[in-house]
């Protein structure tokens, strides 16, 4: 093979920076996606589609581009460079404005897939100049998947984790930027300074702008937003109130929180035959730790098993979550897991004495497997003899068949059940399902009913433990449709996404 000279090696680095820049924006949006519309799976799977399908435009469309495809490429370049450096800056803002932000983000991805789809096949017209064809294939798509892997590395270990969605698109829009100025010799020079120009102005307000866009989803102060891993954490204040939000959906208020928490843990623990050793499953926040230690003394060992470092940190360190915990998951009882709770589950040899389970609503698959014959098997495995679990089992009023559904799914792996709900004013009605080893139904009742009833409780007493046990006659028929879910048939997930949601 010919030595390559000079400009073919400019070409071949700019297409190495432009697979680099690609594959970030690619997953930017997606992340994007995520946080601002909810179900990660989804929109990462259908954002990068959509990106992957208008490269599949771009490519096609350039060749129809009149005129040196050097001077396309370099065009191409300082429109790209503006676009992936405004979108969050676009998307957070407009955001404010409208609730269709989906539209945005899909249109912001198109024009994206468009450009950088138009990118190879222009750098492969210029370089086969001098190149044949066969040479010409294997390095610009060899520079643009080596240029992806850097960048996906890139993204995870720096651009998400320390410069954040808005500055990595600035840094992103810069390098472009950087491509076409090493390209643009003969190129007229105002349309490159007004480039630079308009992303200096973007890197001096994208903070600004971001903080704005996420203050207008959410009705009261924002004094903490923090991108995990997993998941954007947000911790909102209304006068003495604080709410924790995660992707945009309450995980708990203040203002009930106290009713939420004593209800999923104190009848399960008087319904258990021991209470030394604790599991929670989810419960980062540290309140359902706070409950235990607070009125539980004879418990020995609290496990709280939380898949995002982030949650259980921010509980751990933050002062408002300290005083609303009261620096539960900073006690010498206490041990933190940062792990997948399934995981956790297949690889446990010890049992527990009761299990409390908190996990988010099974809104997308990934979760909704949680809430499954498979998974509830596995905690059963973990349950002491006369031990109980108890789970957040989601709306009786909003979706009645999937509370029936999680009900049904513990009676299935062999449980004996009791199911209650409370009203909750920043959530609704909400339902809770606790299922007993190696104890009747009639004894489980019996010992639900003889909850010992702490002075210091703020919410619950004799009159509620009654009064939560019964259902109106819509919510009974409902048990009837009902079935359980497993991997296979995840009725929980379809009953949920048929949820009645929109009316509170």
């Amino acid at each position: 093979m010919a030595k390559l000279v000079t400009q073919e090696k400019l070409i071949l680095a700019c297409i190495f920076a432009t697979g680099f820049s690609g594959v970030v924006s690619e997953y930017v949006m997606a992340t994007l996606a995520s946080y601002l519309i909810g179900d990660s799976i989804t929109q990462w799977a259908m954002t990068i589609s959509v990106m992957l399908f208008f490269m599949g435009v771009g490519s096609k469309l350039s060749e129809r581009l009149p005129g040196d495809p050097l001077r396309n490429f370099v065009i191409c370049e300082l429109i790209l460079s503006l676009i992936v450096s405004f979108a969050p800056t676009l998307v957070y803002s407009l955001a404010a404005y409208t609730e269709r932000i989906e539209l945005v983000v899909y249109t912001l991805t198109s024009c994206l897939g468009i450009l950088i789809g138009a990118e190879i096949p222009l750098a492969s017209q210029i370089l086969s100049r001098s190149m044949s064809l066969k040479t010409n294939i294997a390095w610009v798509l060899s520079q643009d998947y080596f240029g992806a892997l850097v960048g996906g590395v890139f993204f995870v270990f720096l651009g998400k984790a320390y410069l954040g969605l808005a500055y990595t698109s600035v840094f992103l829009g810069a390098l472009n930027l950087v491509v076409a100025l090493s390209c643009c010799r003969g190129f007229p020079r105002l349309p490159v300074a007004a480039t630079a120009l308009l992303l200096l102005l973007n890197a001096a307000i994208a903070k600004d702008v971001v903080v704005y866009g996420e203050q207008s989803r959410y009705r009261d102060l924002i004094i903490w937003s923090e991108a995990s891993d997993y998941q954007k954490i947000v911790l909102t204040q209304w006068k003495d109130d604080y709410w924790l939000y995660l992707n945009g959906n309450e995980q708990f208020s203040t203002v009930d929180e106290h009713k939420y928490h004593e209800t999923l843990v104190h009848p399960t623990l008087n319904v258990s035959r021991a209470n030394k050793r604790i599991l929670i499953l989810g419960g980062g926040d540290g309140l359902a730790a706070r409950e235990i230690l607070n009125f539980h003394p004879e418990v020995e060992e609290i496990t709280v098993v939380d898949l995002d470092p982030g949650v259980t940190k921010l509980s751990q360190t933050h002062p408002v979550m300290l005083k609303i915990n009261e620096r539960s998951l900073l006690h010498s009882k206490v041990r933190i897991i940062n792990q997948d709770a399934k995981q956790f589950l297949s690889q446990n040899k010890a049992l527990y004495d009761s299990i409390i389970i908190d996990l988010p609503d099974p809104k997308t698959v990934s979760i909704a497997r949680l809430y499954t014959n498979e998974f509830y098997s596995l905690a059963r495995k973990s349950l002491s003899n006369g031990g109980c679990m108890a789970t957040q089992a989601l709306s009786p009023f909003y979706v009645p068949q999937a509370f029936w559904s999680i009900d049904k799914t513990l009676t299935q792996v062999g449980l004996s059940t009791k199911s209650y709900w409370i009203s909750l004013p920043t959530l609704g009605d909400w339902g809770f399902v606790m299922g007993c080893r190696d104890q009747s139904p009639e004894m489980v009742s019996h010992r639900f009913l003889r909850t010992n009833i702490d002075n210091r409780f703020r919410f619950l007493d004799k009159d509620q433990l009654v009064a939560m046990q019964i259902f109106d006659k819509e919510i009974k028929i409902a048990k009837k449709e009902a079935q359980a879910s497993n991997l296979f048939n995840l009725n929980v997930y379809k009953y949920y996404q048929k949820g009645r949601w929109d009316l509170y």
